[in-house]
């Protein structure tokens, strides 16, 4: 009891408390951000499937002789392709791809489709 008087349990009480704030202040920052960054690996992978599966559909057309259009647009749920088809010398296309997501963010990409192969020969992302 002697200890109380003199004032040292007191002291080291909030020492003690000081500590375990800064530990869960510190965990709490390191979930926050793992859970940004959960979130951004998540639109990055939205943002590549949309493209990739756009550029699917496409091939497919071109393979199958369909009436492909010179421009379009894919919808998704989270977003759209548009693309735009210009005719290259050899007999391919050049296919240039932008897609908005909802969240605000956009990307292009350009494809080349070599007709006489009948498969993508070059895909950019930019």
């Amino acid at each position: 009891m002697k200890s109380n008087e003199k004032g040292f349990t007191y002291p080291l009480t909030l020492c003690l408390l000081i500590i375990f704030l800064l530990f869960v202040t510190s965990r709490i920052e390191l979930l926050v951000r793992e859970r940004q960054i959960s979130n951004e690996m998540k639109m990055f992978l939205k943002k590549e499937y949309y493209l990739l599966a756009a550029v699917k559909k496409s091939e497919k057309a071109l393979q199958s002789g369909e009436s492909f259009l010179n421009s379009g647009i894919y919808q998704y749920q989270n977003g759209k392709v548009s693309w735009m088809q210009e005719t290259q010398t050899g007999g391919g296309f050049k296919i240039t791809f932008n897609l908005w997501m909802d969240s605000g963010e956009t990307s292009v990409g350009v494809a080349t489709y070599d007709s006489v192969s009948k498969k993508m020969i070059k895909w950019v992302e930019k």
